[in-house]
């Protein structure tokens, strides 16, 4: 199954990943899943603090700046969950400093973050790989 879980409503997305992630780079991935009929509720580019400090907040996908200890040592970016009865409640997405403006790096994650799995098929937006990822979507 290429996608295990939805969203009931949609969420929103909060950049705590820090004012270097451009608002046009977050734009831009939002826009690559909306035509693909996967949509976020809003965009808050500048959270007060305390909202950046909570884990995991039902209804909003996070982006954060990784450190050491959330993303392992040959991953450009990861994508963590909390689902409940087949349903995502929260998403958080760490992307290791800088790598946010590689191409494809948010929309593949969030990808993650609406509920899809790799798929190794070259060219697609959610293969595995890095190097072999692209902009096609397609269901298999």
């Amino acid at each position: 199954i290429f996608k295990l879980w939805s969203w009931k409503n949609p969420p929103a997305l909060i950049n705590c990943y820090g004012p270097e992630l451009n608002e046009s780079y977050i734009h831009r991935a939002v826009d690559y899943w909306a035509i693909r009929e996967e949509h976020i509720s809003f965009i808050e580019s500048n959270p007060p603090r305390s909202v950046c400090k909570d884990s995991f907040i039902e209804g909003f996908i996070i982006l954060r700046k990784a450190t050491k200890n959330d993303i392992s040592d040959t991953a450009l970016a990861v994508t963590k969950r909390k689902m409940h009865l087949g349903k995502l409640k929260s998403a958080e997405i760490y992307f290791r400093p800088g790598t946010y403006n590689l191409d494809y790096i948010i929309e593949h994650e969030l990808g993650h973050a609406f509920g899809y799995t790799h798929l190794e098929e070259e060219g697609h937006i959610m293969h595995p790989i890095y190097n072999k990822m692209g902009p096609k979507f397609w269901i298999p």
